[in-house]
């Protein structure tokens, strides 16, 4: 409860009449505790003061579009939009942290350990495994924190496709396993797969000529002629730069025509981490 002192009132009032009393400076305010004021408002000790709420992570599936024909057995690329969320790796993370975190893929109604892909990247590659059957299927993309439970409440998008027999050219990493870690400037020996594809040697080949190629290794994002190795060995030794920074870093096999033209959609992921 407010009170305000009411001798300014009386003496506005007094002043009507001639009495002196009423004066342009506001009057003192006394507090419900009975202390006065230093101006003419009143504290207002129940205000509330704001509290910034985060926003809630939000996740979408940009690419491919919803009802798109998906290859069983070969790597398929899906562009994510993440809001109010940062994705890291959860290899070695301490502890479950408000905003971070990775995501995991799942296959129809699978959940918990049961998913296709757990990963830190906005672009994953994912591999609809071998043995579904063709037809319509559904993909969903969950948001989880560092010990891979779901967000509370949980945030996810679901992306309806249809599978259908590979046909197109694909690479698989069999060795090492995804994680490994290897030291900078150490060599790192791959075990490659391939299907519809026929792996060979572009020196004096020409042109674009199915399914004959072969492929680049590249470190991270780079790519064109910034790659570690060129080869047709299905098992590359690939040397991680001396520069390469501790911690996590991605090797992309990337199948490339006789010319060196990329065959797009036609690779696959092995994640590493670096130590010094």
């Amino acid at each position: 409860m407010r009170r305000v002192n009411s001798l300014r009132n009386l003496g506005c009032v007094l002043a009507l009449v001639g009495v002196a009393g009423c004066s342009d400076s506001p009057a003192p305010v006394v507090t419900d505790s009975g202390q006065t004021a230093d101006s003419g408002l009143v504290p207002d000790a129940g205000a509330l003061t704001d509290v910034p709420v985060a926003a809630a992570p939000t996740i979408a599936v940009t690419a491919p579009a919803s009802g798109a024909n998906v290859p069983i057995g070969a790597a398929t690329q899906l562009t994510l939009a993440i809001g109010n969320f940062t994705l890291t790796n959860f290899m070695g993370a301490m502890g479950n942290q408000p905003g971070r975190g990775h995501l995991h893929v799942y296959l129809d109604a699978n959940d918990n350990a049961d998913y296709l892909l757990a990963d830190y990247i906005d672009r994953p590659r994912v591999v609809v495994p071998a043995g579904t059957s063709v037809g319509p299927h559904m993909l969903r993309v969950s948001l989880r924190n560092n010990d891979h439970t779901a967000l509370t409440p949980p945030v996810e998008v679901r992306l309806p496709f249809v599978a259908v027999a590979n046909t197109l050219p694909s690479v698989t990493v069999n060795s090492p396993a995804d994680n490994t870690t290897v030291a900078a400037g150490a060599d790192i020996t791959m075990m490659l797969s391939f299907m519809n594809f026929a792996s060979r040697d572009f020196m004096g080949q020409m042109g674009i000529t199915p399914p004959n190629g072969h492929f680049h290794v590249y470190l991270d994002g780079a790519s064109g002629s910034d790659y570690l190795i060129a080869t047709h060995l299905p098992n590359p030794v690939v040397r991680i730069p001396t520069a390469t920074t501790a911690g996590p870093h991605r090797l992309t096999v990337s199948l490339r025509n006789d010319d060196h033209s990329e065959i797009v959609g036609a690779g696959s992921d092995l994640r590493i981490n670096v130590t010094r």
